[in-house]
C-alpha cells in the first residue's frame, strides 16, 4: 500500500480541485519492470509528474538511459513523513533546479502495469506548475542528463514519436500521458 493516500494529496485537492482520471494500464517489458520494481522495493507506487510551464513551452528531462531524442516531463516520488506539497517542490528542484509554485492539479492516472501476470497498481499525479526564472541546472545529475525548455508542440510531436518508437512501455505511457495532460490543460473547466 503505497503511503501517498487520498488524506496527503487532499489539501491540493481541495486547493486545486479534484484531478480529471485517466487509466494508463498496460503490459511492462522486462526493461521497463526492472525500472517499476526498484520503485515498488522501497514502497512507491506512485509519482509525481509536474509540468512547468511559460508560455509555449514546458521544462522536460531525459535521464543518461533514455534514447537519443527521448524527452519527458520531470517526476518523481513523495517521501515517507513528507507532505505532497512539499514533495513536489523537492523533487522540482532535484531535477530542474528551479524553485516553483504549484499552480493546478489537472490529472491522475490510476493504472495497472502487468509483468509476467502480476498486477503493479501505479498512480500518477499530474501537478502544473510556474518557475521563478528560466534557468535549468538540475541538482542530481546522476538520475538527470540533461533538462530543457521545450515547445509543447515538439513534446506532443517528434518527442512523442520517439517515445512511441522505443518499444517500451513506460516511455509509451508517457507519451500518452503528456497527451492526456494537454488534452486536460486545454478542454477542462478547473474544479470539474
Amino acid at each position: 500500500m503505497s503511503h501517498v493516500t487520498a488524506e496527503l494529496v487532499a489539501p491540493v485537492a481541495r486547493r486545486f480541485g479534484e484531478p480529471a482520471a485517466w487509466d494508463g494500464s498496460r503490459e511492462l517489458t522486462d526493461g521497463d519492470a526492472a525500472a517499476i520494481l526498484r520503485s515498488t522495493a522501497k514502497d512507491r507506487l506512485h509519482d509525481v509528474t509536474f509540468m512547468i510551464a511559460d508560455g509555449d513551452e514546458v521544462v522536460v528531462i531525459r535521464k543518461p538511459s533514455f534514447p537519443e531524442g527521448a524527452w519527458r516531463v520531470p517526476s518523481g516520488g513523495i517521501a515517507l513523513g513528507e507532505s505532497f506539497a512539499a514533495g513536489t517542490l523537492r523533487e522540482a528542484h532535484e531535477e530542474t533546479g528551479l524553485e516553483i509554485e504549484l499552480t493546478g492539479y489537472p490529472l491522475v492516472a490510476r493504472s495497472t502495469f502487468s509483468y509476467r501476470g502480476e498486477p503493479i497498481p501505479w498512480t500518477t499525479h499530474v501537478i502544473t506548475a510556474r518557475a521563478a526564472g528560466r534557468e535549468l541546472a538540475p541538482i542530481d545529475t546522476d538520475e538527470i542528463a540533461g533538462c530543457v525548455w521545450m515547445p509543447v508542440a515538439e513534446l506532443l510531436g517528434p518527442v512523442a514519436e520517439v517515445l512511441r518508437a522505443s518499444g517500451s512501455a513506460l516511455f509509451d505511457y508517457r507519451a500518452d500521458l503528456h497527451d492526456e495532460i494537454a488534452r486536460s490543460l486545454f478542454t477542462r473547466v478547473p474544479g470539474t
